[in-house]
């Protein structure tokens, strides 16, 4: 688990619990991580490193807190959920599929993808989309490779 000695400058530590993980900007209380991990190993978070109104970024990079994230679970992190509701991945999500790419391979190339595999989580699988319009929230799920199999 991580501890207040594992922040970058600008952030703190909330709360850090074997279950769950809040980092938040001290300058802009707004931009944060928040994560949970469930019993069977589903970690379920979001990370708001930019204001999305106003483009405001804070002063850490969110594959930083990504990071900081997965060192705090550990190997106890089975599959990664990830909900799209709006964002960045939302919007890379709904570019990919408008320039033709299919469901997997979109999810596959956004953000949170990336992140994912540099952690060892191949494995994508688009779990609910809802296809009825570009603004359509998209729930992803990542898996460890040698869970997938």
């Amino acid at each position: 688990m991580i501890t207040d000695a594992d922040m970058p400058e600008g952030y703190r530590l909330v709360d850090a619990t074997e279950k769950l993980l809040l980092i938040q900007d001290t300058g802009q209380p707004d931009l944060l991580l928040q994560a949970e991990l469930d019993e069977d190993g589903n970690l379920i978070f979001s990370v708001q490193a930019e204001d999305l109104d106003t483009g405001r970024r804070g002063s850490v990079q969110g594959w930083v807190l990504f990071d900081l994230m997965i060192r705090h679970f550990g190997r106890g992190v089975r599959c990664i959920t990830a909900w799209w509701p709006k964002g960045t991945n939302h919007a890379m999500f709904h570019r990919l599929l408008s320039e033709g790419a299919t469901i997997h391979e979109a999810a596959s190339n956004t953000w949170t993808a990336q992140q994912a595999r540099c952690h060892g989580f191949l494995a994508v699988i688009v779990s609910l989309w809802t296809a009825t319009s570009p603004e359509g929230s998209v729930e992803v799920q990542f898996f460890r490779t040698e869970v997938v199999g």
